[in-house]
């Protein structure tokens, strides 16, 4: 019986006919190169660059961390459709395959085929790249697999293209691409410049991470609504270092190129207010913007995402309680006891019944300046005193809705004593902070008797896209 001849020549006999045996220079060059565009490694870099643990990626993907680390370290353990819940699930992209086929006849060279095969993966010949917005750093999946086909399995395709008893190197292309919609960015420290201003807003990072949320039980101040303890797992943010100042917003207060205080524009600026609602304590020089809504804040941070193009909102209770703490699980974040506070925080014993600039006393360990004390902080959460009972422990959030009263704020204000600074003391809007208000209707913008409410903001690493981002702000704004 003839045997087949033999037309299939190997991975390793190819690289070794055409760069050497293992051991020389060239060779070795080569296989440094490949080992760095591995698959697993580039998942695990994206992975780090996310801020993400392989608990938090197997978490989100529907694994184990063991699954994780095996494919980090060998992607052969790896199929196409674990693959997709990775890169779409954990890391917010897309998987796109793109093959090239070179002949290795002069033939019908650099011959272009395109199809497709089931389950909506499309085929097509070229090193065609796809790009999706997953964060504000770039990163290229690069995957080359060399493949030795026979005619046998590609005639079936395409009898009339393919010469017989050819030999064809594939390499398919896993090709995912990271763009921010303002520059490229690492996730580390950042000033967010605002068009038609000099002044910028510097935002810090926060890390993916777990912490326990809530007060302990052997805490004296513990309040009803501080509990049950809970383990959140949060994503990564930027948040703002600093309380968003009166100077920052007057930006967004003047900009006549938004109209003011219409239902029929997205994007709308408050009316100017009948009273000095900063009540003598300070405007410009770096004081906290105050006495305004959470409806004020929102719209803001939607004129910010119109102006910059990077999507900012306001930190949810989880968010804002991660970050305060930055890794501690003391009552503050300086100790177990009020002893410092005066360090770290305006309160009642030392503010003098007013507010001050930001950035005057010492920051948390993440570089967060007055997370405690000078003015109350705007969450996006509206209030549930039995929230902890009912939200998910993932990224948790209260669902949406449009009415108005109450909404959460944390970190305590500039009248407020010690035992309401703790990290995990909640608070919540009243009707009555807007009770002197002669308007009828009442300011949806400003809160006449709110001079201690305040905001700051966070941008989310894994970016939304414009359609997501209309919805939320739909959900949150009515608009």
């Amino acid at each position: 019986m003839k045997t087949k001849k033999k037309n299939l020549t190997t991975l390793e006999e190819f690289k070794e006919k055409n760069y050497g045996k293992r051991g020389t220079k060239k060779r070795d060059e080569l296989e440094a190169g490949y080992e760095s565009f591995k698959l697993g490694a580039l998942i695990q870099d994206t992975r780090l660059e996310m801020g993400m643990t392989q608990e938090q990626l197997a978490e989100k993907v529907g694994t184990t961390k063991s699954y994780i680390s095996k494919i980090e370290n060998n992607i052969k353990e790896a199929r196409i459709s674990t693959l997709q819940r990775i890169v779409e699930l954990g890391f917010g992209g897309q998987l796109e395959f793109s093959i090239k086929i070179l002949f290795s006849t002069t033939r019908q060279k650099n011959s272009v085929i395109g199809y497709k095969i089931p389950k909506n993966i499309s085929l097509s010949i070229g090193e065609t790249k796809m790009t999706q917005s997953i964060g504000r750093f770039q990163i290229t999946f690069l995957f080359s697999v060399l493949i030795y086909f026979t005619e046998t399995f590609l005639l079936p395709f395409h009898k009339k293209v393919l010469p017989r008893s050819l030999i064809f190197l594939f390499t398919l292309f896993i090709c995912i691409s990271a763009h921010a919609q303002t520059n490229k960015r690492a996730f580390e420290p950042f000033a967010q410049s605002i068009q038609g201003s000099p002044l910028t807003i510097r935002l810090v990072p926060i890390p993916a991470g777990n912490f326990v949320m809530g007060s302990d039980e052997s805490d004296l101040n513990r309040q009803a609504d501080e509990g049950p303890q809970k383990k959140v797992t949060l994503a990564a943010f930027w948040m703002s270092a600093h309380e968003i100042t009166r100077d920052l917003y007057d930006i967004f207060l003047k900009d006549e190129s938004t109209s003011i205080n219409t239902e029929a524009d997205a994007v709308t600026r408050p009316s100017a207010q009948y009273v000095d609602l900063s009540w003598g304590m300070g405007k410009e020089g770096g004081y906290p913007a105050n006495s305004m809504s959470q409806y004020n804040a929102l719209m803001f941070c939607k004129w910010l995402y119109k102006n910059t193009g990077l999507f900012y909102r306001l930190p949810t209770e989880a968010e804002w309680e991660y970050a305060c703490r930055a890794g501690t699980t003391s009552p503050y974040y300086f100790g177990y006891t009020p002893e410092k506070i005066a360090e770290y925080a305006w309160f009642a014993e030392n503010s003098a019944e007013k507010y001050h600039p930001v950035g005057q006393k010492k920051p948390n360990a993440w570089g967060l300046y007055d997370m405690l004390g000078n003015v109350l902080e705007w969450t996006l959460d509206h209030y549930d005193e039995n929230a902890y009972s009912v939200l998910g422990n993932t990224d948790p959030t209260a669902p949406p809705t449009l009415t108005k009263y109450p909404k959460a704020l944390r970190g305590g204000s500039f009248e407020d004593v010690p035992a309401d600074l703790r990290s995990a003391r909640r608070f919540y809007s009243d009707p009555e902070w807007n009770q002197r208000d002669p308007q009828i209707p009442r300011s949806k913008w400003w809160l006449t008797e709110a001079k201690y409410a305040g905001f700051r903001i966070v941008a989310p690493l894994l970016q939304p896209d414009a359609n997501t981002v209309a919805l939320f702000f739909k959900q949150y704004i009515g608009k």
